[in-house]
Order: C-alpha cells, then sequence, then structure tokens
C-alpha cells in the first residue's frame, strides 16, 4: 500500500508541476474534493477482512472459498 501511495503521490506531483500554468487554486480543490470520495471508499473497504486479502483473516476465507 505505501508503494502505491507512493508511485500516485510522485504522479500527481508531476501532473501538477507539468500543467502548474493552467491548474488554478479552485480547480485544485475542486479535483481533491472529488478524488477524497473513492479514497475514502477504498479505504473502508480495504478495512473490512473478508474484501482485504492482505489480512490474514481473509486469506483463510479466501482459501475456503476456493476449496
Amino acid at each position: 500500500m505505501t508503494g502505491n501511495a507512493a508511485l500516485y503521490s510522485g504522479l500527481a506531483f508531476l501532473i501538477v508541476l507539468c500543467f502548474k500554468r493552467i491548474l488554478t487554486a479552485p480547480s485544485l480543490r475542486l479535483a481533491s474534493v472529488c478524488l477524497a470520495v473513492p479514497v475514502t471508499g477504498l479505504l473502508i473497504l480495504s478495512l473490512y477482512p473478508s474484501l482485504n486479502p492482505m489480512l490474514p483473516g481473509g486469506m483463510v476465507k479466501l482459501e475456503r472459498q476456493a476449496t
């Protein structure tokens, strides 16, 4: 998860850096608000052990389903 956060933060930084003349404060604020909704949803989904195969409980449940 840390790798994903670093990768996408770096990509976002490069995009903002390349388009800094076009982007204004209101457009960046709108983009951050629009991105907060899916990020919150994914964070909530990652906390459920049955949906997160990285957690030990989720792996046991997935193994039972596979067999």
